[in-house]
């Protein structure tokens, strides 16, 4: 038996059960991607076992493409009872050769339309209507969702709506143009997902608000250049109630108007456990971007969940400011993602927003290179962050930023005059436990002078506070970075209680 297996491919030997779903893997990622079903064909002629396999796994064969109706009729066919997702993809060179689906054309569509569980379509909302409608009876809730839409021949928008138990549960629209949108009966209520991006015709706060207290059972909300950047008149928008999302999961706003971002925010509440993530790359201070009360953005205020203490982490590229939440287990995250020459006041402003780092332990500021994506932040921004971080007790630092930071650590905070006056002498992060610091450059003389800043912060440290440093991790490549370490390696093991230095690759 075994010589029979020798010089076999593995897959040739592979259990039927187990089969499609390494074919599956082989698939083009994408639940709408039409060139998965040409792959899925490709598969089903490679040998009379594969196709036997595959056509044994109805599930394989459940996306539909309302341009090809003939291999359509096959494959509903083949998916048996399985769940089906409908995709037409409007080409401009097919524009014209290929004819809209009718319903007429459709009639074999119609003992398969209760398997519908999603439907994809990028095209004219003209045609965008016309497929949509056809689901219409099946499924209600579409009649009302289309109902908005503006008639249009201009190829770009799409739409993606999904079903569950026959209801519309996720209904994504990118660059739609809208005559009418939050009315009552246009909104499905068993949304549980939901995006908005790059409206054609943009919508009011008030109208996103209203649509979106009918779902009060989301999970997922995206809303990015969607609303009017005439906000209208503030009286009205001031008298528009929160909409209460507790089942929220996932938050993802963004727009060029730091003002459209903090009036939708201010209308929202959501629980610590949806993560949030903020586009704003024209605004120079979170402020801008936050309302001014943020108690109802528990991702950014909570400090316990469930009974546990929430500890927080900030991570700091060149690109973006994230703050991880944890309990026991990753409970949520906030993410503010900005433009790199930006980042340097925006940390300069830190005191705006310093309620959302009061309660950060733990930081990750890492920069691989210094140039367009990666600016260098001077002392004074990392002194105006380092204050207000007054429970940090863990420090991970690297690159060409680890010496501007290290010596604002130095600094007293009460030699800079307008930060809030703190007792005499204090260092900033005065909790700070664990350092750890990753050494990229292989400069032997740019190490050494960052040896250097590192020993003085820990003489001043200690100092000042009367104690050592718990412990110093330092990564670092071999060679002259190595030798520029081990020369300082005395004078760190004099101010720290544990040193331990690690190869890096």
């Amino acid at each position: 038996m075994v010589n029979s297996m020798v010089g076999r491919s593995p897959i040739t030997i592979m259990p039927d059960e187990i089969l499609p779903i390494i074919l599956g893997f082989s698939l083009e990622p994408g639940a709408y991607n039409t060139s998965r079903i040409f792959r899925l064909i490709e598969l089903s002629h490679v040998s009379r076992r594969w196709r036997v396999v595959l056509l044994d796994t109805p599930g394989m064969w459940s996306l539909v493409d309302l341009r090809y109706p003939t291999i359509g009729q096959v494959f509903c066919a083949r998916c048996q009872t399985s769940p089906i997702r409908i995709t037409y993809v409007q080409s401009e060179s097919g524009y014209t050769a290929r004819r809209v689906p009718t319903l007429a054309a459709l009639e074999w569509l119609e003992p398969y339309v209760a398997q519908v569980e999603g439907i994809h379509v990028a095209a004219s909302q003209t045609i965008m209507k016309n497929i949509m409608s056809l689901f219409g009876c099946a499924f209600p809730e579409l009649h009302g969702l289309i109902s908005g839409l503006d008639s249009g021949a201009t190829i770009g928008p799409s739409m993606v709506v999904e079903f569950h138990a026959g209801r519309v549960c996720r209904t994504s629209a990118d660059g739609i143009s809208v005559v009418s949108f939050g009315e009552p009966r246009s909104i499905p209520q068993g949304l549980t997902r939901l995006a908005l991006t790059r409206l054609r015709t943009r919508l009011s706060v008030a109208a996103v608000v209203a649509a979106l207290e009918r779902c009060p059972g989301l999970e997922e909300l995206r809303v990015a250049s969607a609303i009017l950047q005439n906000l209208g008149p503030r009286a009205e928008l001031e008298d528009h109630p929160i909409v209460r999302l507790p089942r929220l999961r996932f938050l993802e706003v963004g727009d060029s108007s730091p003002e459209v971002i903090s009036s939708f925010l201010a209308h929202l509440s959501i629980p610590p456990t949806a993560s949030i993530s903020i586009h704003a790359l024209t605004t120079q201070t979170l402020s801008a971007i936050l309302p001014s009360d943020i108690s109802e953005l528990r991702s950014l205020t909570a400090v316990s969940y469930n009974g546990e203490t929430i500890t927080r982490a900030l991570d700091i590229s060149a690109t973006a400011l994230r703050i991880h939440n944890r309990t026991f287990h990753h409970l949520s995250s906030a993410s503010f993602s900005l433009k790199p020459n930006r980042m340097p006041q925006i940390l300069m402003n830190s005191l705006d927003v310093g309620s959302i780092f009061a309660h950060i332990t733990s930081l990750r500021a890492i920069s691989t290179n210094i140039g367009i994506f990666h600016p260098v932040i001077p002392e004074a921004s990392w002194k105006a962050l380092l204050s207000c971080l007054p429970l940090l007790t863990a420090l991970e630092i690297g690159g060409p930023w680890a010496e501007h930071l290290l010596c604002a650590l130095s600094r007293p905070i009460s030699a800079t005059s307008n930060l809030t006056p703190v007792q005499q002498d204090s260092l900033p992060c005065a909790r700070l436990r664990c350092l750890r610091i990753l050494v990229m450059s292989p400069d032997g003389p740019q190490t050494e002078r960052l040896m250097v800043v590192l020993e003085r912060y820990l003489s001043t440290r200690a100092e000042l506070t009367g104690s050592l440093l718990e412990s110093l991790h330092i990564g670092m490549h071999s060679g002259p970075a190595r030798t520029a370490v081990s020369s300082m390696m005395e004078h760190l093991q004099r101010v720290t209680k544990e040193v331990y230095i690690h190869e890096t690759y």
